[in-house]
């Protein structure tokens, strides 16, 4: 039986009429789960799942959504065959030795069937804490005040897939995922700063396939969420860097991330240098949008980073939290604090076109 659960945290809420508690209703989907494991049940005996039973897991509320917004559909599909048919097993391996995100996914998926009875104490331990509750309180710090009060607690889909999301309609969160990192409170933050990002954006068109609009989103949108499990990496030493992410591809990352870090200086005089040329040839800005998306490591988070860093040391955190969900003033905030400071600033003919693009997908009252 594919299952939502519910459960109440009591959170302590500051309301205009002072300090009040008042219980705050959790939906916990694991139906995600149950379907996961009557598929992977079926191709471990080497056999395929029929077409009704993989809709029925991408139709549960937390896969349906993965599939919406990052479309992984077949290639979470082909990663989970090759991770448990036996009759795969040599190409599994041989896709392990290819870039991808399939050769991502991989090992992670292997792990799950050994750790079944662990991942399952894990998953009620985890739903019966107060973790979400701390999550949400921690996610405060980088958002603009009373928004967490008037917002509900997000809800929360539980499955296999590699992480965590954060989106406007609920958090998806990997339990083995969770098992295994060393800041669980962090990290789900990071989740929670999305979603409630998301209730508060400004208002835009869809942006589609404008790379530079995507790019100056993402910098702000994970540089600032960043800060809640991140912002002390950069200044780690590796002994440091080591303990806290001890093996595999997430330990890679983050030594290239602080390797990274410090290029943000190089990276911020490329995007001026777009954003200069797209609002002198604006007939250009397609294939502008395209380099410098290739350009900036995983969507620009690092640069986002640095540049939120910059504008809490100079401006302090409330202010790096009143730009939440506007990009277009994260970049203009960020100029008025790197200004202050060492930091590169931006060009008037940069900003003028950054400038544009706002006023390109502006829109009136809400989405």
């Amino acid at each position: 039986m594919h299952r939502i659960r519910h459960f109440g945290l009591t959170v302590a809420l500051m309301l205009a009429s002072g300090c009040a508690e008042r219980e705050v209703g959790v939906t916990a989907d694991v139906s995600g789960l149950d379907v996961f494991w009557d598929v992977t049940e079926i191709l471990q005996r080497d056999e395929e799942p029929s077409d009704s039973l993989w809709d029925a897991m991408w139709n549960t509320p937390g896969y349906a959504l993965f599939e919406r917004f990052e479309r992984r559909r077949s290639t979470l599909t082909r990663a989970m065959r090759l991770a448990y048919k036996p009759s795969l097993r040599a190409e599994a391996d041989s896709v392990l030795t290819q870039p991808g995100w399939v050769s991502f996914v991989l090992p992670h998926l292997r792990e799950i069937p050994r750790l079944r009875d662990s991942l399952q104490i894990f998953r009620e331990t985890f739903i019966n804490s107060e973790l979400m509750s701390e999550a949400r309180t921690a996610a405060r710090e980088y958002l603009p005040a009373g928004v967490t009060d008037r917002y509900p607690m997000p809800d929360v889909s539980f499955m296999y897939f590699i992480d965590a999301r954060g989106y406007g309609e609920r958090i998806l969160m990997d339990p083995l995922h969770f098992m295994n990192i060393r800041n669980p409170l962090e990290v789900l933050a990071h989740e929670f700063h999305h979603y409630y990002r998301i209730q508060i954006e400004k208002p835009t068109r869809p942006f589609g396939s404008d790379m530079l609009a995507w790019r100056l989103s993402t910098v702000e949108s994970e540089g600032i969420a960043g800060m809640l499990d991140k912002a002390d990496v950069p200044g780690m030493s590796m002994e440091e860097l080591f303990a806290k992410y001890p093996a595999g591809r997430r330990r890679d990352y983050f030594v290239e991330y602080q390797v990274e870090y410090r290029r943000s200086d190089e990276r911020l005089s490329q995007v001026d240098d777009v954003f200069r040329r797209a609002g002198a040839h604006p007939d250009s800005a397609e294939a502008l949008g395209r380099w410098i998306d290739g350009q900036l490591p995983d969507n620009g988070r690092i640069l986002g980073a640095f540049m939120a860093a910059t504008i809490e040391q100079q401006l302090g955190r409330e202010q790096l939290a009143d730009v939440v969900g506007n990009p277009f003033e994260f970049w203009r905030v960020y100029n008025d604090a790197a200004g202050r400071t060492d930091a590169p600033t931006l060009s008037e003919e940069a900003l003028r076109a950054i400038a544009g693009i706002e006023a390109m997908y502006a829109e009136e009252g809400g989405r």
